[in-house]
C-alpha cells in the first residue's frame, strides 16, 4: 500500500470511528430526553387530584403528548357536559382542541366551535387557537388561509404579536408560530414565520432563556421550544437561538426541580403551570428528534415515548400508602422507548467499508489483497467495539429491575445524617423475591432512587452511596446496615430477606458492634 493509500485509510478510519460514536451520542441524547419526559410526566401526574375536567386542558394535552396514563375519557365526558359553561370564548377553543386530541372530534360541540369563537371580540388568541383547530381539520366559515390573513393584519411592527399594545410578547409570538408551523411552505405563512423568528432570536437572553414582562421564566422558554420544534428548528443547536454557547433548551433545565417538576422562575417553588408547559416543550422536542408532526397536530402518530411509572423508592410518602398503590390493579405504563444505536452503527460501518473497497478498486486501482484485508480488519474492530462495549444512558443505568416472582416488600432507607448529608433515601417499599438479599435490594432501590453505589471487588461490601464513601469523615467512617434494628455479623450479599423486613443503611464515623 503506497503512502497516499495509507493516509486515505487513516483518515477514513478516523472519520468512521467518529461517525459511530456520533450515532451513539445521538441515541444517548434521545434516551436522556425520554428520561426527562418520564420524570416530568410523573411529577405532573402527582399534582392531579380527582377527575380532570374543564380548566385542565393544558394538563390533559401535556400528559397525553407524553404518553402518560390518565383518565382521559372522564375528562372528555366532563368537558362535554360542562363545556357550555365557558361560553363562546378562547377557553371553548382549548376544550374543543383537547377533545379532538382525545378522539372526540366528531362531537357537534367541537365542530361548531370555530364559527362560534373565531372573531375579533375574542382577540388574537382566538385566531391562534382557531388556526390550531383548522390545522386538525376542524374548519368553520374561515379556512386556514383566512385565519393566517387575520394574523397578518394583527401583527405588530416588530414582527410578533401581543394580546394588547404594539410591543410584542414572547409567549404570544411563540404560540402564533406553533399554530403557523403546519402551514410552513405557503408564502403567506412563511413571511409571518420569518419575521417572528427574527424577533424571538433578538429577544433571547444571554443565558439562552426568554423573558415575558421583564421576568425570565420557564413558560416563555417552553413556548419558544414548542414553536422551534414544530417548525423543524433544533432548539438545542440552531445558531440563531444560541447565545454565548447557551441554547433555549439548555436554559429550560434551570427551572427543573429535584422531583422532575418545574418552577415559574429559577428561584421559585415548583409550579404546576410551569411543569405543564415544560412537559409540552420536552415532548415537542422529542417529536422533532423523531421526525414526527408538530405537537398540536393530532395525527395517528402523535404520542411520544411512554414514560415510566412513578417509582416508590426515593419518594417521601409513607410505606403503607406506597405498598397499597403497588397492589392496585392498574397496570404500570411501559418504560420510555430506547433507541438501539447498534444496528444503525453496524450499517454505517458496513457502508463505509463497501465505499472503501470501491475507492481502493476504482480510484486507487489497488490489486493488493493486503489493502482489502486491512479494510476488513478495521471494520471488524469497529463492529466489535460497537457490539461488545456497552454504553449506558442514564435511563438504562438507573432502570429498575423486574421480577415475576415477587413475594412481598421490605422497607428500605439510607441515612447519612451523622455527617450532615441528611436522609438520602427516605423509608420506602421495595419488592423482593425468593432469595433476595440486602445487596440485591440495595441495588434495586438505588436504581429507582437514581443514586450511585460503589461495591467492592468481592461484591460483599458497599464502599460508597450517592458519592459519600468510606473514610471520607475519618479513618473509621463508612457504611453499615441494620435489618430489623440489628447489625448482623454477615455480609450484605449473604443476608437473605423476608417480607416485612426493614433494611437501613447508615453512615457512621465510629465502629458498630453487631
Amino acid at each position: 500500500m503506497n503512502t497516499h493509500s495509507r493516509k486515505f485509510f487513516a483518515a477514513a478510519a478516523a472519520l468512521l470511528l467518529a461517525a459511530v460514536f456520533l450515532v451513539q451520542s445521538i441515541a444517548f441524547a434521545a434516551d436522556a430526553l425520554d428520561e426527562d419526559i418520564s420524570r416530568t410526566a410523573s411529577a405532573l401526574a402527582r399534582t392531579v387530584s380527582g377527575e380532570l375536567g374543564v380548566g385542565d386542558e393544558w394538563t390533559v394535552l401535556a400528559l397525553r403528548a407524553a404518553g402518560a396514563s390518565a383518565d382521559f375519557e372522564s375528562y372528555a365526558a366532563n368537558a362535554l357536559l360542562g363545556g357550555s359553561s365557558v361560553g363562546d370564548t378562547v377557553e371553548r377553543q382549548r376544550v374543543a382542541l383537547t377533545l379532538y386530541s382525545l378522539g372526540h372530534g366528531g362531537e357537534s360541540y367541537v365542530a361548531d366551535t370555530p364559527d362560534k369563537t373565531v372573531f375579533d371580540e375574542n382577540g388574537i388568541m382566538s385566531y391562534i387557537f382557531g388556526l390550531h383547530l383548522a390545522n386538525n381539520g376542524v374548519i368553520g366559515a374561515r379556512a386556514s388561509a383566512d385565519i393566517i390573513a387575520e394574523l397578518d393584519a394583527r401583527r405588530n411592527g416588530d414582527g410578533g404579536w401581543s394580546v394588547f399594545g404594539s410591543a410584542s410578547d414572547v409567549d404570544v409570538t411563540a404560540m402564533a408560530l406553533s399554530a403557523l408551523a403546519p402551514n410552513k411552505g405557503t408564502p403567506a405563512a412563511d413571511e409571518l414565520i420569518d419575521g417572528a423568528l427574527a424577533l424571538l432570536s433578538s429577544r433571547q437572553n444571554d443565558d439562552g432563556g426568554f423573558s415575558s414582562f421583564g421576568t425570565e421564566n420557564c413558560e416563555s422558554s417552553a413556548q419558544v421550544i414548542i414553536a422551534l420544534a414544530s417548525l423543524g428548528i433544533d432548539p438545542d443547536g440552531d445558531p440563531d437561538f444560541t447565545k454565548n454557547g447557551h441554547t433555549v433548551y439548555s436554559a429550560l433545565a434551570a427551572f427543573r426541580t429535584e422531583d422532575g417538576g418545574y418552577r415559574h422562575t429559577a428561584n421559585g417553588e415548583g409550579n404546576r403551570t410551569a411543569t405543564v408547559q415544560a412537559l409540552l416543550a420536552l415532548t415537542a422536542y422529542r417529536r422533532y428528534i423523531g421526525g414526527k408532526s408538530p405537537l398540536f397536530v393530532f395525527d395517528t402518530d402523535a404520542s411520544a415515548p411512554t414514560p415510566a411509572p412513578v417509582e416508590t423508592a426515593g419518594n417521601t410518602g409513607d410505606v403503607e400508602t406506597e405498598k397499597a398503590d403497588a397492589d392496585t390493579d392498574t397496570a404500570p405504563a411501559p418504560a420510555a422507548a430506547h433507541i438501539d444505536y447498534k444496528p444503525i452503527a453496524a450499517a454505517v460501518i458496513a457502508a463505509a467499508a463497501f465505499a472503501a473497497f470501491a475507492v481502493l478498486f476504482f480510484a486507487c486501482k489497488s490489486r493488493n489483497v493486503r489493502d482489502y484485508i486491512i479494510v476488513l480488519l478495521v471494520a471488524a474492530a469497529l463492529l466489535a467495539a460497537v457490539f461488545f462495549i456497552k454504553i449506558e444512558s442514564p435511563s438504562e443505568h438507573f432502570a429498575p429491575g423486574t421480577s415475576a416472582d415477587t413475594t412481598g416488600v421490605v422497607t428500605f432507607s439510607v441515612d447519612a445524617s451523622a455527617v450532615g448529608a441528611g436522609i438520602i433515601v427516605p423509608p420506602c417499599a421495595v419488592g423482593i423475591g425468593e432469595g433476595s438479599t440486602v445487596l440485591s435490594v440495595t441495588e434495586e432501590a438505588a436504581r429507582r432512587a437514581k443514586i450511585v453505589i460503589d461495591i467492592d471487588a468481592a461484591g460483599t461490601y458497599i464502599r460508597s452511596i450517592n458519592g459519600i464513601s468510606e473514610r471520607d469523615f475519618g479513618a473509621l467512617s463508612g457504611w453499615v446496615f441494620r435489618v430489623n434494628g440489628e447489625y448482623p455479623n454477615i455480609s450484605c450479599a449473604d443476608l437473605t430477606l423476608s417480607p416485612g423486613d426493614t433494611v437501613e443503611w447508615i453512615y457512621t464515623t465510629e465502629p458498630v458492634t453487631p
